[in-house]
């Protein structure tokens, strides 16, 4: 069974079936240029048509370069653990400098730390870990096991949030209001501190930040 876009119209079962291990990314580009047949006359960007010939399909196709398979059809692909360091290793040598220059902060607002690039997840970690979506890609369920989606949804969430930031009011880099309350995170994962660039949250004098959606995800021990 492979599974298009929008073939799962409820999000939580989308998510179940991922956490569960019961459906995955497949092994076709995972990301990459994809090329799909469309039918005669339809309308192609010549780019796209132009790149879809390159890829050796020369005629109806077009191409997305944001499109993946989700299937429950096993691969060997998915088996295959991440290469990556211990913690104290990425603290002295990750090519990302706020891992070596600020280590791995903690949500305010859930019991995990954030990791913002794949490569950078701590080998020897055995708390929750907020990574990328990306990570879906990557994953090897011998390896880390999914124990959460946070993108604003709570209900997608099996770790609770810890705070709310209803009090709190948006601000840009200039300090300048939005108008907007800090409602519009709830359920993001969110730091402490001033980021240096996009809009934060205020409340007297405290200070934070909501990142991109993450997927809690914790090292499998057995």
């Amino acid at each position: 069974m492979n599974l298009g876009p929008g073939a799962l119209p409820d999000p939580n079962i989308y998510y179940r079936t991922l956490k569960d291990n019961r459906l995955w990314i497949g092994a076709t580009n995972n990301g990459q240029d994809m090329v799909f047949e469309v039918p005669e006359g339809a309308e192609v960007a010549p780019k796209d048509r132009a790149k879809a010939a390159k890829l050796g399909y020369v005629g109806n196709y077009t191409r997305l370069g944001n499109a993946c398979w989700f299937t429950n059809i096993d691969h060997g692909r998915r088996h295959q653990p991440i290469a990556l360091m211990t913690m104290a290793d990425n603290l002295k040598f990750s090519r990302h400098r706020q891992i070596r220059e600020n280590g791995y902060l903690p949500y305010d607002n859930y019991e995990a730390i954030e990791v913002p690039c794949i490569d950078a997840i701590p080998q020897d970690f055995d708390g929750v870990m907020g990574v990328p979506i990306t990570f879906l890609s990557k994953h090897c369920p011998e390896q880390f096991v999914i124990v959460g989606l946070v993108n604003g949804k709570d209900d997608l969430v099996d770790i609770k949030t810890t705070k709310e930031y209803k009090q709190y009011r948006e601000v840009r880099q200039t300090g300048e209001f939005t108008g907007a309350n800090g409602g519009k995170i709830y359920g993001n994962p969110v730091i402490k501190g001033k980021p240096s660039k996009g809009n934060y949250f205020v409340c007297g004098e405290d200070s934070v930040y909501s990142t991109y959606a993450r997927i809690f995800i914790k090292r499998r021990t057995s």
